[in-house]
């Protein structure tokens, strides 16, 4: 009866060490990283960009003067780029395809078309503004009717 209880409670004992190891792999697993190095071009003239932003859930860096990163990763995230002038992207990253060059594309903004034109002549300028009503700042009209509301009291 004795060996009966000292194997049970070897075995007890051997599936507890196992399940402490089990448990310290999983946790390694869990919080293992990969360093992604890669580079940020420019897309239209491939220069390197300097201070991109790249940011993954836990971690964040900016690109040096060569374009360069570094930035630690978990299994698989996504990492938002963005740089100001270029279009901003945003990657979904697994450590077994981590890119080693990135080409942001320049950001075009299409502005309203204005016109710019001199007045006829100066004496036309000079009329317009003479004529024009002087309307005071608001802080300026605030001071006048506080002082007029003062002298009154």
């Amino acid at each position: 009866m004795p060996s009966n209880l000292s194997n049970c409670a070897k075995q007890q004992r051997d599936m507890h060490v196992f399940a402490f190891f089990l448990l310290i792999f999983f946790m390694q697993r869990l919080e293992e990283k990969t360093l992604w190095k890669a580079q940020i071009l420019d897309a239209e003239t491939g220069k390197a960009l300097q201070s991109v932003h790249i940011r993954s859930q836990r971690d964040q860096t900016i690109s040096d003067q060569n374009g360069y990163f570094k930035l630690w990763l978990e299994e698989s995230t996504k990492v938002n780029i963005s740089h100001v002038g270029y279009e901003t992207i945003v990657l979904d990253i697994r450590p077994n395809t981590l890119l080693k060059t990135i080409f942001l594309k320049p950001l075009v903004i299409q502005l309203d078309q204005i016109e710019v034109s001199p007045y006829p002549s100066e004496a036309d300028f000079k009329k317009h503004v003479l004529n024009n009503e002087y309307v005071p700042p608001i802080m300026q009209q605030n001071l006048n009717n506080n002082l007029i509301y003062m002298k009154s009291i």
